[in-house]
């Protein structure tokens, strides 16, 4: 099932969050700044942002499949995929997490954490510059010249700050 390019975006964003949910301590202000397009993955995040803030140090996938409540399970088999709890624990940890592996097949690598929360960042600021394109393309014109060719620029930079930071990304992997 194809999805659209945003959406893909933020599902491998949240997806990476539950199955690496050590980088929720350095990116938790970065998640919960991001502009979700659909309201119940801004529900989400608000949620994982409340687990965070009651598990800290021990959160883990598996713990945020524990606590996240059933009105989430939807978005969470979305971005991350849900284990069926009559499985045997083998099973379950295989069901866990095997869509982000679907839609993102790179954590199938095992990428250190750092690794992980540049991926979080790159695709931040790509979601960033699609937001802000389809910004521009729907109020370019009422903008003033002056104003216009600001945002303009403003874009170029962050579309070549993206670039860079793919291309450093892409030797590590």
């Amino acid at each position: 099932v194809a999805q659209k390019p945003l959406r893909h975006v933020e599902n491998v964003i949240l997806g990476l969050c539950v199955e690496h949910a050590e980088v929720l301590s350095d990116l938790i202000e970065e998640i919960t700044g991001v502009d979700f397009q659909d309201k119940k993955y801004l529900a989400f995040v608000e949620k994982l942002y409340s687990i965070f803030l009651g598990e800290n140090a021990h959160l883990t996938a598996e713990r945020i499949h524990q606590l996240m409540p059933p009105e989430f399970f939807d978005v969470l088999n979305e971005v991350h995929g849900m284990a069926d709890p009559d499985a045997d624990p083998e099973i379950m940890q295989r069901q866990r997490g095997a869509r982000l592996r679907k839609i993102f097949p790179a954590v199938e690598y095992g990428p250190s954490l750092d690794m992980v929360a540049e991926t979080i960042r790159i695709l931040i600021l790509k979601k960033n510059i699609e937001s802000f394109t389809n910004e521009i393309a729907a109020d370019g014109i009422d903008l003033d010249p002056h104003r216009f060719q600001a945002t303009i620029s403003a874009l170029a930079e962050m579309r070549e700050d993206y670039s860079r930071r793919e291309e450093v990304l892409d030797q590590r992997f």
